[in-house]
């Protein structure tokens, strides 16, 4: 069992890491660009990614305490009638409910938060892409 969740923990920690990864605009070569340059451009979608994470983090927060409540009341009523089924009694339920309800919870929390990591955020990249052009520059894609 230990290996199992040793497996799992490493699971996890390598969706962590890939979180860090981050996707960037292609600029066009506008107006803009060509007189500000590569180097100003680059600090502006910084500035733009920076506003984009302050003013998501409160919505992925809410979402992530959603999530963990769903997949925690399912687990709990999965661990209790699986509990109750095999074990033939009420503490057996409890046991079940307990078990189920706290797997549910982490489980949630935990895909959650690696959600959406691996591939390009589109609300993010819609934000970042509106805060360029606002700054005068135009996106014509995502790397």
């Amino acid at each position: 069992m230990l290996k199992f969740l040793k497996k799992i923990l490493a699971f996890f920690l390598i969706l962590l890491f890939a979180s860090c990864v981050s996707y960037k605009p292609i600029f066009e070569e506008n107006q803009k660009f060509i007189t500000v340059g590569k180097e100003i451009a680059n600090n502006d979608f910084n500035k733009c990614r920076k506003k984009a994470d302050d003013y998501l983090d409160e919505y992925k927060s809410k979402r992530i305490a959603n999530e963990v409540f769903r997949k925690a009341t399912f687990g709990a009523i999965f661990g209790g009638i699986t509990g109750f089924i095999f074990g033939n009694s009420t503490q057996s339920l409890l046991r079940g409910a307990v078990g189920g309800g706290i797997v549910g919870g982490v489980y949630g929390g935990l895909v959650s938060a690696g959600a959406g990591n691996l591939t390009s955020d589109e609300i993010k990249q819609r934000y970042i892409t509106k805060c360029l052009n606002q700054n005068g520059y135009e996106i014509i894609g995502w790397y």
